[in-house]
């Protein structure tokens, strides 16, 4: 069985002079493939959370057309981060990264169904994903 190996950059760069966005953008190129170019140009129009949101809505699209699909799935869950206010529009962003996740590990895998491995719960109207035990090889 062949695994692949994720490998983890080292360091920080000074991307926002907000230090939480500043985070958030450092998380975003060391470990979920953002671009370092496309990122740091992002940050320089970022002023609030709703440039945040659509500075990110923006670039997954534009990564997604590009065929970027690693990239598009680490802008929507960027731009989903800062949502709040409309808890569908939320969710609707969340569920596309995720399809678009899950779409790429089928594409990899060859597994019919690994979505199938979470369970949805819910709790006060809000449904979300958890985690199921379940035995088997990983494929990422």
């Amino acid at each position: 069985m062949e695994f692949n190996v994720m490998e983890f950059k080292v360091g920080t760069y000074d991307l926002h002079p907000e230090a939480n966005f500043n985070f958030q953008l450092n998380r975003m190129v060391m470990y979920a493939d953002g671009d370092l170019e496309e990122v740091k140009e992002a940050a320089r129009k970022i002023t609030d959370m709703a440039s945040w949101v659509s500075t990110f809505l923006e670039l997954g699209e534009r990564a997604l057309q590009e065929g970027r699909t690693g990239q598009a799935i680490s802008y929507f869950r960027g731009a989903e981060f800062f949502m709040y206010g409309d808890i569908q529009e939320k969710h609707r962003i969340y569920e596309r990264a995720m399809d678009l996740f899950y779409a790429t590990v089928i594409a990899r895998c060859g597994s019919p169904s690994p979505r199938g491995a979470w369970a949805r719960y819910s709790c006060t109207g809000v449904t979300t994903p958890a985690r199921r035990s379940f035995s088997g090889p990983s494929c990422i």
